[in-house]
């Protein structure tokens, strides 16, 4: 099904790309070759995973890879085509439209060797023979685990408000950070620790999902009420401040486990895809009343989202190959480690390298103020901040075979164990997530989210033996 709907868009594409090129040969207007450059490198993302023997899912990294692509690089093309904004003049940077047309195919290229290495991928590994038995624990002890897990992350949440500058219903969805003074200066940290607190929440709540699937089939009337709290936990924090793409990622993660073990009917997508579309688009609107003081209450999530340079960024992307290296050196790999420093809170070491690019990025590339966020390299632009063109091309083709690999290892156990699913659901998102973020990031992310699974399984199987001793004891 996946692959059918996938192969309809390639079509599409590619036969709007030569319609455009031809108008725009014809007319001799770069803004039809930066739309028909956006639609080639949706195609070339496409041509070897939908013309050959390859198995595509709707669950997996590649899939969503796509709809980074369709946002960040055809979207964007439009945009910086046709719109006339604010936010379209800070993507484009001062760039005339044609430089995005020229460029475009660079990546075009590197999009067509990414679909290469997915298709090149054979291997698979054995990940079940890497996970805990699911065995051990029982419906009491889950619940139990739960409870610990509920007031962790609600007192996390607490805290976290209370260092970013409490909660005030004016500033709603901002942007958030604790404020540490150095050598006159203010210093931004990001509370890891306590996101990672009210992350667990989410956590719990996919494991337990998966649980009920697993064990009843459906989820039912106390399972729902059960599962709330966790949800609710969860989702306040990125919609306090103002993370986005982390408000959808949790409906999406609802939409995933749930999948994994019953059909999910097209009207459920599509309402639960208009919730997280509108949640987008009022969170957008009260960043920009914060940010620039706008009346605006609502932003087309469309526009917001082509206009952001999120997803895999046509113009980011673009000009970063342009601006290294002659306004940033190349990083030659050391970009790839910053990760390890992560685990070292900021108010300890003010002085702590950032794990992600985008401040620099911001500043030395683009020339503009970076404060609390910058501009995401993704896996593609990094490639070429630490090795150039070699290390652009080279880095698409590892995370297509990287792509392949992740669901040729999970999607043949997704149901066997519940532990697969709560673990598949953030890795297949963080993964596609390389779009538009470096590898240092994700790798954070994926521990931040693999960590909290194991030790609920942890807690969920001493709650269990607790409770079996307790009931043995009663027995006697």
């Amino acid at each position: 099904m996946a692959k059918n709907v996938l192969r309809m868009l390639f079509v599409f594409n590619l036969s709007c790309s030569v319609a455009l090129f031809i108008y725009g040969t014809l007319t001799s207007d770069d803004r039809f070759f930066v739309v028909s450059v956006g639609h080639i490198c949706l195609c070339s993302v496409l041509v070897f995973p939908v013309w050959t023997r390859s198995n595509v899912s709707y669950l997996e990294p590649y899939f969503f890879f796509v709809m980074y692509t369709l946002i960040g690089t055809l979207c964007t093309s439009y945009i910086i085509a046709f719109h006339d904004s604010f936010r379209r003049d800070t993507i484009m940077n001062g760039y005339p439209v044609g430089f995005f047309a020229s460029q475009g195919v660079f990546l075009a290229v590197a999009l067509l060797l990414m679909g290469l290495g997915y298709v090149s991928c054979k291997s698979r590994i054995k990940i079940e023979n890497y996970m805990p038995n699911e065995a051990r624990f029982t419906h009491g002890g889950l619940h139990r685990a739960g409870l610990i897990v509920l007031i962790c992350s609600i007192a996390s949440l607490v805290a976290f408000l209370q260092s970013t500058g409490g909660l005030d219903f004016s500033q709603l969805s901002k942007k958030r950070a604790i404020e540490v003074a150095s050598g006159g200066e203010i210093v931004y940290g990001n509370a890891a620790y306590l996101r990672l607190g009210v992350s667990t929440s989410m956590s719990m709540l996919y494991v337990y999902i998966a649980y009920c699937m697993r064990t009843d089939g459906k989820i039912g009337p106390s399972g729902f009420l059960f599962s709330l709290p966790f949800f609710l936990t969860g989702a306040a924090l990125p919609f306090l401040s103002s993370s986005r793409g982390d408000v959808a990622y949790s409906l999406i993660g609802l939409l995933v486990v749930y999948g994994a073990y019953k059909r999910v009917s097209v009207v459920s997508i599509g309402v639960l895809g208009l919730v997280a579309m509108s949640a987008f688009g009022l969170m957008t609107a009260m960043r920009f009343s914060d940010q620039q003081g706008t009346t605006e209450k609502f932003i087309n999530p469309i526009i917001a989202l082509a206009e952001s340079g999120n997803g895999l960024s046509l113009s980011g992307t673009t000009i970063i190959m342009d601006g290294v290296p002659e306004r940033l050196n190349y990083k030659l790999g050391t970009t790839y480690f910053t990760w390890l420093v992560a685990p070292i809170p900021r108010t300890v070491w003010l002085g702590k390298p950032e794990i992600s690019l985008g401040k620099e990025i911001k500043t030395e590339i683009y020339g503009q103020k970076a404060v609390k966020s910058g501009r995401p390299p993704g896996v593609l632009g990094e490639g070429y901040i630490n090795f150039g063109i070699i290390g652009f091309l080279a880095s698409a083709f590892v995370v297509g075979f990287l792509f392949r690999l992740v669901a040729n290892s999970f999607l043949p156990v997704l149901t066997s164990n519940l532990i697969v699913i709560a673990l598949y659901y953030p890795i297949i998102l963080n993964l596609s997530a390389l779009a538009n973020n470096g590898v240092s990031q994700i790798i954070v992310r994926l521990l931040s989210d693999a960590i909290p699974v194991f030790l609920l399984i942890f807690a969920a199987q001493i709650f269990s033996r607790r409770g079996r001793g307790s009931v043995s004891n009663a027995k006697l």
